[in-house]
């Protein structure tokens, strides 16, 4: 069972992630005006950074619930991508690299055509 003090806690530190995302990508956005969303980008690229080094940091010394409020608050709140990264690598570890090679592709195949899809029933459910 899970431990209501520990959802509150994954909860709070979820929101402090999400506050880092929305700093970090305002700050970045007026130094790298470009199409390209350079704070999302780097917001995914160092938010997974940090969960490869946590991961190990913390599961090696025990922490399991240090991990949980870390990893899935924090990071989580933080990019959702980390959590991405996290799964892909464990399938390649474990040698399911077919698996983590199918995740990926239809991870992103899926998830923008989900995108596409919501737009269009949100734009419907406006008219």
């Amino acid at each position: 069972m899970i431990s209501v003090l520990i959802l509150i806690r994954v909860a709070c530190e979820g929101v402090i992630g999400a506050v880092m995302r929305y700093g970090f990508i305002h700050v970045t956005y007026p130094l790298i005006k470009t199409a390209f969303q350079f704070g999302t980008f780097l917001v995914n690229i160092l938010g997974s950074g940090l969960m490869g080094l946590l991961v190990i940091i913390l599961l090696e010394k025990g922490q399991s619930k240090l991990t949980a409020c870390l990893l899935v608050g924090v990071l989580g709140g933080f990019t959702t991508f980390s959590t991405f990264s996290i799964y892909t690598i464990t399938l390649a570890q474990k040698g399911e690299l077919l698996v983590a090679c199918s995740y990926v592709i239809l991870t992103v195949l899926l998830s923008l055509l989900s995108l596409i899809l919501f737009m269009i029933l949100g734009k419907l459910i406006l008219q």
